[in-house]
């Protein structure tokens, strides 16, 4: 199979599993949120906030280095190499994370369920850190469908055991042991189809370990600063507000949150052809880059116009009662879906490039915006504060790592067709928001027709862009 094949072929059948997985996420969600209600699901969000923070000081950067440098790799003995070097320092770190947070959960203001539940959570890092690795073993081959079935899979348990948790009517420590078997269940499945595919073990060289981590380095404190102002918000909120406000601010935070995996799958598909022509034939990359930046387009203003309209809805089917306030929220936070893609989109460049350290810089003012702005602004005004504030955060972003790509690899994407598919994203709105008697499904199926068609007659894409959209040629 040719490598075009090959990522249209990873990019439709992960698309569909990561659509099916984010359905089954969604009805834990709204398991959860009616079972614990307001607080306690506030107290559910606000430990994994804390995971999140763990999870983002443990990253150390090294997915996407890793994946640059075994995408340049030809033998199979160095790939190996790299892969159970990284690895090893996953799991070290992960393992410090976990002691630390023993230790921090000490100084914190919360009840002594949240904080049992912040040590919980914290062993999920083990899981996460080592599987998160291996998947740049199978973005190299574009083999990441596999990698889907895992993550499918790992939601589907995680149903299960919030079910079983409903039923024996447990607490929420138990509710929180479902997110460590979803960890544990993916883990373990691509463990063991990374091993058939490249040999790897516990290997520690200080030497290639210090190599990894001086490249990696501005991209683990860049992960560190964007947890910052991707996630701080919920712990400013929790700790001013309380878990009410934030039980009401995470029912809609966590929507958004599951559609910010479309992006980093994509582009992680993207990213092997980017190395393999950005040095070697620029035009080629340009043209490949320009295709990926119109269905970048398409995926990101259809879903984002999508979820605007359709908030109230959403909200009453995923949440229920009692979060009927969280509409507003996620039609705010809807905005940043659109700063979400783009920032993969022109951060995945920056990366390729090997200019992860000018990220560092953007992502340090995107920081300090979104702390100052969210300690002025969240005492008074709450969650909605909350929400305007990270949506205008993840805007941010993509127009300052726009202004770096254009200013140091001399490329910017044509927005001609960006025009039109905005334009097409219009008219599904309006359909949406005057069709509001229709089903969620019609509206859906109707609004979605709507703005395929309407890119058409605009002209945003022809049939054969649908078909070049990832072509390297």
């Amino acid at each position: 199979m040719s490598i075009p094949h090959k990522i249209a072929f990873n990019t439709v059948f992960s698309s569909l599993t990561k659509i099916t997985w984010t359905l089954v996420a969604l009805v834990s969600l709204g398991l959860i949120t009616r079972y614990l209600g307001a607080d306690g699901f506030g107290e559910y969000t606000t430990v994994l906030a804390f995971f999140f923070m763990f999870s983002a000081l443990s990253d150390l950067g090294l997915n996407q280095i890793v994946l640059r440098e075994i995408s340049f790799r030809k033998k199979e003995k160095k790939e190996s190499q790299i892969i159970s070097t990284a690895f090893t320092l996953r799991l070290l770190v992960a393992f410090l994370a976990i002691t630390s947070s023993f230790l921090l959960v000490e100084f914190l203001p919360y009840s002594e369920n949240i904080k049992k539940g912040i040590i919980l959570a914290s062993f999920g890092l083990i899981f996460s850190s080592g599987y998160q690795i291996l998947v740049t073993v199978f973005q190299k081959r574009f083999l990441v469908y596999q990698v889907s079935i895992a993550e499918l899979i790992g939601r589907v348990s995680n149903l299960i055991w919030v079910f079983v948790c409903i039923n024996l009517k447990l607490g929420l420590l138990w509710v929180l042991g479902g997110m460590i078997a979803s960890w544990l269940s993916t883990f373990l499945i691509v463990f063991v189809l990374a091993q058939l595919k490249i040999r790897f073990r516990l290997r520690f060289n200080f030497l290639e370990s210090k190599k990894l981590l001086k490249n990696a380095l501005p991209l683990g404190i860049s992960a560190i600063i964007t947890f910052i102002y991707f996630r701080v918000d919920t712990i400013i909120l929790s700790i001013i507000k309380g878990v009410g406000d934030v039980g009401i601010y995470g029912a809609a935070y966590k929507i958004v949150e599951n559609v910010a995996y479309f992006p980093a799958m994509f582009m992680g598909l993207i990213m092997p052809l980017y190395a393999r022509y950005m040095f070697t034939d620029k035009e080629k990359f340009q043209r490949v880059a320009s295709r990926v930046f119109d269905a970048i387009s398409f995926i990101a203003v259809g879903i984002a116009f999508g979820i605007f309209a359709l908030a109230p809805k959403i909200i009453i089917i995923i949440a229920g009662e009692g979060f009927e306030e969280s509409i507003l929220v996620l039609r705010i936070l809807s905005l940043s879906i659109l700063g979400l893609f783009y920032a993969q989109y022109f951060n995945t460049i920056l990366i390729t490039a090997n200019l992860q350290k000018k990220l560092l810089i953007i992502f340090s003012v995107c920081a300090v915006f979104n702390i100052f702005t969210n300690l002025i602004f969240i005492p008074k005004y709450s969650y909605l504060a909350a929400g305007l504030i990270s949506s205008l955060t993840e805007i941010l972003v993509p127009i300052l790592a726009a202004f770096l790509v254009f200013k140091k690899c001399q490329y910017f994407p044509k927005i001609q067709a960006l025009f039109k598919i905005i334009l097409s994203g219009v008219l599904m709105l309006l359909f949406l928001f005057f069709s509001t008697g229709l089903p969620i499904y019609l509206q859906i199926l109707l609004g979605g027709g709507i703005y395929l068609l309407a890119t058409f007659v605009f002209k945003a894409f022809s049939k054969e862009d649908f078909k070049k959209i990832i072509r390297a040629n």
